[in-house]
């Protein structure tokens, strides 16, 4: 069972709180459950209740429940990219879409993509790292860091975007929790040469990333450097 909860708009704190049998009824489920604009609804990682008294899921840090998928934003996409993430994507088990700011010109995806067991927050927040990194030092794309945090609303997929479907394998977890080294052996990123391809399952062999929220990583596109920042 894939657990997840539905909100009818930005504002919504208090999130429908939804089960699908499975991680291809969760994508169908998506498929069909389309917003005509931007903040009219969303889905995101199951939460708990606050303890209101009204049993319903409260949206927030302290109540995200452990989540069985990873939502990735790719906001800096070009027409020329677009086609290699979507091919690089394909070795996980997963779902990408254009999202409602998306445009020929400057295109925009959101990926779903199917963990191996259900996540905590601070394993999301390290898994989605390591994916960023590698999707980085493979095509050189970066991802929004606000969507690490499993708490974190993504819009429902337009109504008129065709998604695109990927069957290789969920993500492990375990394994790619194991791929994050500690603090002390962080490591700068170098620079990535315009030729440089690099599968989603290569070894890992460099950390550009803090695993901690206390500090998040943030790519800019224009000499692709990295800089650690306080989270929000």
């Amino acid at each position: 069972m894939i657990a997840w909860s539905r909100g009818s708009s930005k504002l919504d704190a208090e999130p429908e709180q939804r089960l699908s049998p499975d991680f291809d009824a969760f994508v169908r489920a998506l498929e069909v459950d389309r917003a005509p604009a931007k903040e009219l609804a969303y889905f995101a990682a199951p939460f708990s209740s606050n303890g209101n008294g009204n049993g319903r899921g409260h949206r927030g840090k302290e109540t995200v429940q452990p989540v069985e998928f990873l939502i990735l934003d790719f906001d800096h996409l070009t027409p020329e990219s677009e086609p290699d993430l979507l091919d690089w994507l394909k070795s996980f088990k997963g779902a990408a879409w254009r999202t409602h700011s998306s445009t020929d010109q400057a295109p925009r995806r959101c990926a779903l993509l199917h963990l191996s067991r259900p996540a905590s927050r601070p394993e999301c927040i390290s898994v989605n790292q390591v994916v960023a990194r590698d999707v980085h030092e493979a095509l050189g794309l970066a991802l929004d860091t606000a969507q690490f945090k499993p708490e974190q609303p993504r819009y429902m997929p337009p109504v008129d975007v065709t998604f695109a479907h990927f069957w290789g394998e969920p993500i492990d977890v375990d394994l790619y929790l194991t791929l994050v080294p500690p603090p002390e052996h962080r490591e700068a990123p170098a620079p990535l040469s315009s030729s440089s391809r690099r599968s989603p399952h290569d070894p890992i062999w460099k950390w550009h990333a803090s695993p901690y929220e206390a500090q998040t990583i943030v790519w800019k596109p224009s000499g692709r450097r990295c800089w650690i920042v306080p989270a929000h």
